[in-house]
């Protein structure tokens, strides 16, 4: 009678749901796998080992994890489920590269040119873009030097 009865989930839900289903803050690896891999063969569809591992791999998040979950080439999906559960949570917040801190934890301030775009330096006083940081005495003397290799009709 439950047969009978049973609710059905449609289709494309399901698929949406599996394909957008990633890793979150804290989250266990292992339950991600098994909740990834459940969401994958919910599906109904035979979908090779070597797929449902590509799926797996690629709602990992953070992409230092992802490459190392990806160098071990698993078999099979088991073993990969076997795999997640022996790394534990993902971090809690996202690392900078090459700085000693946290995008959270930076204390210097988000400057963003209003001429360029860019970020790491400000285009409020008109001036070049390259010398914003610079003291006047530097800005004088390049100007000077970028004068000095200028070509003159003598050189020509």
């Amino acid at each position: 009678m439950t047969v009978q009865f049973r609710k059905s989930i449609p289709f494309a839900k399901l698929l949406k749901d599996t394909s957008n289903y990633e890793t979150t803050p804290g989250q266990n690896l292992g339950d991600y796998g098994f909740q990834k891999l459940s969401k994958l063969w919910a599906l109904n569809l035979q979908i090779p080992d070597k797929c449902l591992i590509d799926a797996v791999i690629g709602g990992i998040t953070d992409e230092n994890i992802a490459r190392t979950v990806r160098s071990v080439h698993h078999t099979d999906a088991n073993t990969l489920y076997a795999y997640l559960n022996t790394m534990g949570n993902m971090p809690n917040k996202t690392y900078t590269p090459n700085t000693s801190h946290f995008v959270g934890d930076c204390r210097k301030p988000r400057l963003e040119c209003t001429k360029c775009n860019k970020l790491g330096h400000t285009q409020d006083d008109g001036s070049d873009e390259e010398f914003t940081n610079t003291s006047p005495d530097l800005k004088e003397e390049a100007s000077n030097v970028s004068l000095n290799l200028l070509p003159t009709k003598s050189r020509q």
